[in-house]
């Protein structure tokens, strides 16, 4: 999927070309967003480039590796659900200026600021993306020197921001916590389904004994998995820690990475069990029949894996936590008819290509060059930018 972060690193190195260039006609300065009544503001300017930016991104990416959905980008609905495309896009990207504005002003409260050497490679980088690029690609982008250099501080006093916030979270997880136990279960099916040519299977009085039968035959067998697979049946297996156990009683089920459900019923039947038991038959109203096997008390590969996730969860939790306290301290008022002004309607298309001879980079999966963006001043992936090679330019459609 695509990455914002990975992007804005390769699209500041790289080659963009726009296909259709509009002009702003509000003032830069004015406020977009009053903090604390007037007493600072995000400008209509700033907040402009940083949309623009981030939709060159985006058409970019689709146009090369999404090209059947790259035409309705913009006005299809997102996948929350909760708005189209271009109007969630705007509400992340004003998260994103919020976050790194109040990160920012708490930044000396941390012991983070930037080093000499990042804000000369953050001047350069501006400086070569302004004079690198068309003055049609910086008139469709809003683009000011001030409004680079403000980015490319903002992504770098986040990303320092974050792992010092991070670094004081209380990252303790116990033994009970991180325990996970590793199940096998079966199921029998006793409800109407239906089948692959379309039609209705409906069970008969026969079907059901001859499934509950199985069921009865895996639960009182020695070896489960074999008894499975004698009996028609397919083992499916399912690892949980307590916290998951907590939801699917809450919930009254889970669901596993296969996509089945599995009843709380049955999991409560198996949890209590030691390794190498069964559970009785459990029958489940308007489900079916299922029996579980109880593969192991403590998975120890899978408990390390998830003390590590629940350890990263808890740094997550406490970096978001200081962030909200952060912002609840100031008022943040947003110019909603200002913001309706910024859209996407003028499309961007081209390749970013990282051409970058002093930073450090690494291609992924999908082919897209990801630049390093480590704190360490000692090169110019320091500050997660690299000099711009490629000027931008408009096509024949360009205004």
């Amino acid at each position: 999927m695509f990455s914002k972060k990975r992007g804005a690193a390769l699209l500041l190195a790289g080659c963009l070309t726009a296909a259709a260039f509009t002009g702003c006609s509000f003032t830069d300065n004015q406020a977009l967003v009053k903090i604390d009544g007037g007493k600072d503001k995000i400008t209509y300017g700033y907040a402009n480039f940083n949309a623009k930016l981030t939709q060159a991104m985006y058409d970019v990416f689709y146009k090369t590796s999404y090209e059947s959905s790259y035409e309705n980008l913009w006005t299809q609905a997102s996948e929350t659900g909760k708005g189209t495309m271009e109007s969630v896009t705007k509400s992340q990207i004003l998260d994103e200026i919020k976050t790194a504005y109040y990160l920012t002003e708490n930044a000396k409260d941390y012991g983070v600021s930037l080093t000499s050497d990042e804000k000369k490679e953050i001047k350069k980088t501006a400086r070569t993306f302004m004079k690198e690029n068309s003055k049609a690609a910086k008139k469709q982008l809003g683009a000011k020197e001030e409004y680079v250099e403000r980015y490319l501080e903002d992504q770098l006093y986040t990303q320092k921001m974050e792992a010092a916030i991070e670094a004081k979270a209380d990252t303790t997880v116990t033994d009970e916590e991180a325990n996970m136990k590793t199940i096998h279960f079966v199921y029998f099916s006793d409800q109407v389904s239906t089948g692959s040519d379309g039609n209705l299977n409906v069970p008969s009085d026969d079907d059901i004994a001859k499934s509950k039968a199985a069921a009865e035959a895996i639960a009182a067998a020695s070896d489960f998995d074999s008894a499975v697979t004698a009996n028609g049946g397919s083992v499916e297996t399912y690892s949980y820690d307590a916290a998951d156990l907590k939801k699917a009683k809450k919930k009254g089920t889970v669901t596993i990475s296969s996509g089945s459900s599995l009843p709380y019923d049955v999991l409560k039947a198996v949890d209590g069990l030691s390794d190498g038991q069964s559970t009785d038959v459990v029958y489940v109203k308007n489900s079916g029949y299922y029996v579980a096997y109880m593969n192991a008390t403590t998975d120890q590969e899978k408990t390390e894996s998830n003390r590590t996730s629940l350890q990263t969860e808890k740094k997550t939790d406490y970096y978001e936590s200081t962030l909200k306290k952060m912002e609840a301290k100031s008022t943040w008022k947003l110019n909603k008819s200002l913001w309706k002004k910024v859209r996407f309607i003028n499309r961007f298309k081209g390749t970013l290509i990282d051409q970058s001879t002093d930073s450090k980079s690494s291609t992924d999966s999908t082919g897209s060059t990801d630049t390093s963006t480590g704190t360490d001043s000692s090169t110019d992936s320091s500050t997660g930018t690299t000099s711009i090679t490629n000027s931008t330019s408009s096509d024949s459609t360009g205004n």
